[in-house]
């Protein structure tokens, strides 16, 4: 059998080569670059948080894969950002503190010269939430000494929390902790920059260290959350066997087997396709309107304002129907699709139509998408987990199952 090829390395690739891989098929993951999920902050949800719960769970099997990574607790979590809020969470990377687990108590805030991290701003505006306030939470700040080194005070968050990789320095900071926690008195925890650790978590080791419960603060885009995925990522592609070839992909074409095209190298053949580029951060979706066009006075022709990243069959489009052409040669305003401008914008709805099985629409059977290329569905990084093993359940049904890949039947 021709492998399965998986195009994106994100939570949504992941979850799919992984679910194909113990399924049994064969599985070539393509990785281009890092996109959202390198991005990630290590909150994780199905639905975005400022909704609320919308009810949606995660599937069984698709928990149980994610277990298997080592990286998150999927359960209700309440997390403290640095940007001064207190917010909910479906799950979390296991690095973060979840300051849900109290009702009342005092929750200590190390002070410390870096200019990332203002410990007595961020523990008044976590104490001034209204949060905080009826859990009868208290954040106190404290200085404590968190840099060994001159020089890590112009480091970046991802780059000290590699330092505490090394159990030496972790054991480091657990004694600076506890001289802190001896000058301050009791209390239920200890939040922290997200300095605790890339290659895998560390905050449960340091709590041990320390005696208390100790974790990070949800950071801005672009945290250690990130590169942990990474590194928990390839740890779980090498354990299940699964093949990975750096590149980009230039174009999927209907064949039999199907023939997925790279910017640089031989051309790959493969039983069947699952594109899970992302969506605008990761590059699956590129925004690409009429005006864009090179012209000496205006566009030859009007177009949709949005286009695949990857060249390949399907629709793109949104509220279950194809992008339409724009009025104007000139496409449309940029505000009248993007948020805070438009209510429901179609910027953060756009994608791949595709059916209940992730099968893309209008395309011959075998190829199917996930995560944030597809229409309709949250941009949110479970939700993408969630797709992408969808879309390898449907493929292990189609490939192993006795289910015929019909590379004419265009799903409409």
């Amino acid at each position: 059998m021709k492998p399965v090829v998986v195009v994106g390395a994100g939570a949504a690739g992941l979850g799919a080569a992984l679910r194909l891989a113990h399924g049994g098929c064969p599985v070539q993951v393509i990785d281009g670059a890092a996109g959202a999920t390198a991005l990630s902050c290590g909150a994780v949800d199905v639905t975005p948080w400022e909704d609320g719960d919308a009810g949606e769970r995660v599937e069984d099997e698709a928990l149980q894969l994610l277990e298997g990574l080592g990286l998150h607790r999927v359960a209700g979590a309440l997390l403290a950002t640095t940007a001064g809020i207190l917010r909910g969470a479906g799950g979390a990377d296991r690095a973060l503190l979840d300051v849900g687990a109290w009702r009342g108590g005092t929750v200590l805030v190390p002070r410390t010269d870096h200019p990332g991290w203002d410990g007595g701003v961020l523990a008044r505006s976590w104490s001034d939430t209204e949060t905080a306030r009826a859990r009868g939470l208290t954040f106190t700040a404290v200085d404590a000494t968190l840099l060994r080194f001159r020089e890590e005070r112009a480091l970046c968050d991802a780059d000290i929390a590699a330092r505490h990789d090394d159990a030496a320095r972790l054991g480091w900071l657990a004694e600076r902790l506890r001289e802190a926690l001896a000058r301050h008195g009791r209390c239920v925890g200890v939040i922290l920059p997200p300095w605790l650790g890339v290659e895998a978590p560390r905050a449960e080791a340091l709590s041990e260290r320390v005696g208390l419960p100790c974790g990070e603060a949800l950071s801005a885009l672009a945290s250690a959350a990130g590169r942990r995925f990474e590194f928990a990522r390839d740890r779980a592609l090498a354990r299940a066997g699964v093949s990975v070839r750096r590149g980009w992909v230039r174009r999927v074409v209907a064949s039999s087997p199907w023939t997925v095209e790279l910017e640089d190298g031989e051309p790959l053949a493969a039983s069947a396709v699952v594109l899970a580029a992302g969506g605008l951060v990761g590059g699956g979706i590129a925004y690409d309107p009429s005006e864009a066009q090179v012209a000496s006075e205006v566009p030859a022709q009007a177009r949709p304002v949005f286009r695949t990243g990857i060249e390949a069959p399907g629709m793109l489009g949104a509220g279950g129907r194809p992008l339409e052409l724009p009025g104007s040669l000139f496409g449309v305003p940029p505000e009248s699709i993007a948020w805070p401008f438009a209510r429901d914008p179609l910027m953060d709805r756009v994608g791949l139509l595709v059916d209940g099985a992730m099968r893309v629409k209008g395309a011959p059977g075998g190829l199917l998408a996930c995560g944030d290329l597809v229409a309709d569905r949250p941009r949110t990084w479970l939700e993408a987990w969630r797709s992408g093993v969808r879309a390898g359940n449907a493929l292990c049904g189609m490939l192993l199952g006795g289910e015929d890949v019909d590379l004419h039947d265009a799903r409409g």
